[in-house]
């Protein structure tokens, strides 16, 4: 999961809600993508250049290998 920042208002249907431009929303950066690539899709005036920005990427952690194996 990442925060992430779209530069334009949308209307998110799994959150249920409008996101504000700049408005930090937590999600994966492969859902950010799929809604970039979903709205551009739809060719509406002024979202030509619709994307957004991550803002925090949490690292995935590793198993712990132990010692002694």
């Amino acid at each position: 999961m990442a925060t992430v920042k779209f530069n334009k208002v949308y209307k998110d249907k799994k959150l249920k809600k409008v996101v504000k431009s700049n408005e930090p929303v937590e999600m994966s950066i492969e859902r950010a993508d799929e809604i970039v690539k979903k709205v551009k899709s739809q060719k509406v005036k002024g979202y030509e250049d619709f994307g957004y920005e991550v803002i925090k990427e949490e690292e995935k952690k590793s198993p712990k290998k132990e010692k002694g194996d």
